[in-house]
């Protein structure tokens, strides 16, 4: 229904209803995203798009797809490389890794 909605309707956003609807019946046994109760944003974006990818891409490993038919990985994934350095001047290990979303905190942002 929701995939319909965006092929098919004419309107610049749609109701939100559909979406909140498939949500609440997904997660019920995890208790989130239940209708009138309020989740984290991000979280539930995040969500959306590991769906996505289970249902086009399921025998690929999320955290490895390069599917080209998988447009959660190929639109919203990105490849992060993640490395401590000492004060000392020594590295760890690059260490890559896959995310569909990336948290970062405010202050580093400045």
């Amino acid at each position: 229904v929701i995939f319909t909605q965006f092929q098919h309707s004419d309107e610049s956003a749609l109701p939100p209803n559909t979406l909140r609807k498939a949500l609440a019946e997904t997660f019920k046994d995890q208790q989130r995203f239940q209708l009138g109760c309020m989740d984290d944003a991000a979280e539930c974006f995040e969500n959306i798009l590991t769906r996505i990818h289970f249902h086009v891409a399921h025998t690929v490993k999320e955290d490895m797809c390069d599917a080209k038919h998988c447009l959660a990985h190929q639109k919203f994934a990105m490849t992060l490389i993640e490395q401590c350095e000492c004060s000392c001047g020594a590295t760890s290990e690059p260490l890559p890794f896959t995310q569909m979303v990336h948290y970062v905190s405010a202050t580093a942002l400045w």
